[in-house]
């Protein structure tokens, strides 16, 4: 019996694989966009942005679309795709989910998620998650990192985002404006105009 157990115990050891965990990025689990309206806006907006960064997405860097949610009132909703270039997007919002929208990973930042409101976050990702994230999605940023110990000034890139307006699950409205998350954007509804 006791060299059946030893016996059973070697090959657990041995048939274990070794592997760093600074190697293993946390589960992805990839959520499903339900909604034609955002998944085709999300594939138009992504070659928009790939195509103004083209000279930095040739040399490697990624360039991501960043979708917020928020409620304009019981009836409208308003989302708004953002590019994400570096990874403080997700360093100072880390309550995001991840979606897959033709072939591209796209991070969806829900209610309440504002990349302008960093103090208002009660979630974070550990240091350790946060550089498995950045190795995963932003390469090029780590391994600069690696080599010279630190990360030089963040690009600056300001393009139009996509303001997409619901009024009770469906589309009334696409805006592309220069701007923030959180600003209005004229709407006609009924034949009359309003900023929303």
């Amino acid at each position: 019996m006791k060299k059946m157990y030893i016996s059973f115990l070697l090959l657990l050891l041995f048939s274990c694989s070794e592997k760093k965990v600074e190697d293993i990025l946390p589960s992805i689990i990839y959520k499903e966009l339900n909604n034609k309206d955002i998944e085709s806006a999300v594939i138009e907006y992504q070659a928009i942005i790939e195509a103004e960064n083209s000279k930095f997405v040739q040399k490697g860097d990624s360039v991501y679309v960043g979708v917020y949610m928020r409620n304009i009132n019981d009836s409208m909703k308003r989302v708004v795709l953002n590019p994400i270039i570096d990874f403080y997007s997700i360093k100072f919002n880390p309550s995001f989910f991840i979606c897959n929208i033709n072939k591209k990973d796209v991070f969806i930042f829900p209610e309440g998620m504002d990349p302008y409101y960093f103090g208002n976050n009660f979630f974070g990702l550990s240091e350790k998650n946060l550089w498995l994230y950045i190795k995963r999605y932003f390469p090029n940023r780590y391994k600069q990192y690696v080599k010279d110990g630190h990360f030089s000034n963040s690009r600056t890139y300001h393009p139009e985002l996509c303001h997409l307006t619901f009024l009770k699950d469906s589309l009334i409205d696409k805006t592309y404006q220069r701007g923030a998350t959180r600003d209005k954007v004229l709407i006609k509804i009924d034949g009359k105009e309003d900023w929303y």
